[in-house]
């Protein structure tokens, strides 16, 4: 279970740093570390903040756009995080 709420927590990522404008996101995903749930949002912890380090610590890799635009967890992403999350309290 601990490696499905890993898939779903780098999914989200992947959307943030698509949606910040990020070149390689293999190399954003490696930027970011270790991908912890938070518990009040149902999203990667401090992903937002995250992101805007490693823009600032690395701008080659992004596009340049206006402002970045805080990234909110989809719906479905919610969903299936709850249903992830909800099945390793139960184990």
């Amino acid at each position: 279970m601990e490696n499905e709420l890993q898939k779903a927590l780098n999914y989200i990522a992947i959307q943030a740093l698509k949606e910040a404008g990020c070149k390689d996101i293999d190399y954003g995903l490696y930027k970011l570390g270790v991908l912890e749930i938070d518990t009040t949002t149902g999203g990667v912890k401090d992903l937002n903040s995250r992101i805007a380090q490693v823009m600032q610590s690395a701008p080659e890799y992004f596009n340049a756009l206006d402002g970045y635009k805080k990234v909110e967890p989809r719906d479905t992403t919610q969903a299936m995080i709850d249903a992830m999350t909800s099945d390793l309290q139960k184990g």
